[in-house]
């Protein structure tokens, strides 16, 4: 009797660590942000944005019947002064594709205007730059990484307590992947 008690206290702390591991990792959640060409006005892109905090997601590029590609802007307000490193990895192509692409920005509010935003250059693989390419194959080849299409794309940028960036990603891909650190 004590060996089977002994053995069910023991599948039982095993499942019980099981299920602890299972809410530590960190799921990507998904998000549908509606189509939303590029701008440099504030009041626009906040109009459609979706509002995202530190953490994985998994974002459906929104698209029309007439193109292949898709825009969105997504909203980031830091909680904190610190480095943020935003990544874009993980295109899918549509169905019956081989191949996708884009480019993205990291926008800030202007220094000129308060109703308007503009790209910010930040530290990417290779150097600074104010664009980001990225696609669903890293090349063959480059030039330049810089200005390479890569299969993972980071952006880091230093980001003052309470200060909004925009998110702005325009894509062939289905979907694809979007962190926040």
């Amino acid at each position: 009797m004590k060996k089977k008690l002994s053995r069910i206290l023991v599948v039982i702390a095993a499942m019980t660590l099981m299920l602890g591991m299972m809410t530590i990792t960190a799921s990507a959640k998904t998000i549908k942000p509606k189509k939303n060409d590029f701008t440099t006005d504030a009041r626009k892109a906040a109009k459609k944005a979706v509002t995202v905090k530190k953490g994985n997601y998994t974002v459906v590029v929104p698209k029309t019947k007439k193109s292949s590609y898709g825009s969105f802007f997504l909203k980031f307000t830091a909680p904190s002064s610190k480095t943020y490193t935003f990544t874009i990895s993980g295109l899918v192509p549509e169905s019956g594709d081989t191949y996708c692409n884009g480019h993205g920005y990291v926008m800030v509010g202007s220094k000129y205007s308060s109703s308007s935003i503009t790209m910010a250059t930040v530290k990417t693989e290779g150097g600074k730059n104010s664009s980001l390419y990225f696609s669903c194959k890293d090349p063959d080849s480059y030039s330049s990484k810089i200005y390479a299409y890569l299969k993972k794309r980071s952006a880091k940028i230093k980001l003052n307590a309470g200060q909004t960036v925009y998110l702005y990603v325009y894509s062939s891909a289905d979907h694809l992947s979007y962190s926040i650190k």
